[in-house]
């Protein structure tokens, strides 16, 4: 294996070890999806865990086949890192109007606390989901 692909591979595992973990789904983690995707693309036989994203790994089965497939994995690694960085969230910013819908204002707001609430294993109660009370859960 070159030590282009070599590289590359590691700053794609660092830069998908970087990926926040998913509160609400623990068992299904876009990371892990990423990471055997890497390896499956590197042709690394078995899935090989890092304890820390800077950790050397073996790559005795790993190699990428032409310069095609190094220019796809540079880009790849630009991807990622442009979805770590939010750069979609900064180039294509939410307005006021879509953010507090003049229908119901504070639906995000209360649909972002729901979401911390339930990562922290807070429900709401039955009679507010019956009644469908809106406001704190």
């Amino acid at each position: 294996m070159s030590a282009g692909a070599s590289s590359i591979y590691r700053q794609l595992l660092q830069t998908v070890h970087a990926l926040p973990r998913d509160p609400l789904r623990p068992t299904l983690q876009l990371n892990e999806m990423l990471e055997s995707t890497v390896n499956r693309a590197f042709g690394v036989k078995q899935l090989q865990t890092a304890t820390s994203p800077n950790e050397a790994l073996p790559l005795k089965n790993a190699e990428i086949v032409s310069a095609e497939d190094e220019v796809l994995a540079r880009k790849a690694l630009r991807i990622l890192n442009d979805l770590k960085d939010d750069k979609a969230l900064h180039a294509y910013p939410l307005s006021e109007k879509t953010l507090q819908p003049p229908t119901d204002p504070y639906y995000y707001t209360r649909l972002i606390q729901g979401v911390g609430l339930s990562s922290q294993g807070k429900t709401r109660s039955w009679w507010k989901t019956f009644f469908q009370v809106k406001g704190e859960a």
